[in-house]
């Protein structure tokens, strides 16, 4: 059977986090339970982003000046942006990382 290249696992990792699909290069490199973990834990900032994204909006047809609660959801669209980011650079050396184990 041949071995994962490393090169490729990082660039699946990269090209499809960018459009939100996580834990490729892990399913790439042979790791099919830690990929589909990641690939749903990646959905789920998403969607808490896109959520959050939601109500904020909904919440400026009131006016600024009529309710203080408006930039409340603001918080969880930063939080879970910062956290996919980091976690999707995260998962590019880590899966390169699962590659080189995959055959030792």
């Amino acid at each position: 059977m041949n071995q994962p290249n490393e090169g490729t696992a990082a660039l699946l990792a990269f090209l499809l986090g960018l459009i939100g699909i996580l834990g490729a290069g892990h399913m790439y490199a042979k790791r099919l339970g830690r990929g589909l973990g990641f690939f749903f834990l990646g959905i789920i900032l998403l969607v808490t982003a896109g959520v959050s994204r939601a109500l904020y909006l909904d919440s400026e047809e009131i006016g600024w000046w009529e309710s203080t609660y408006n930039t409340a959801y603001l918080f969880p669209i930063a939080i879970a942006g910062i956290l996919y980011v980091i976690f999707w650079i995260w998962l590019i050396f880590d899966a390169r990382k699962m590659c080189r184990e995959a055959y030792e």
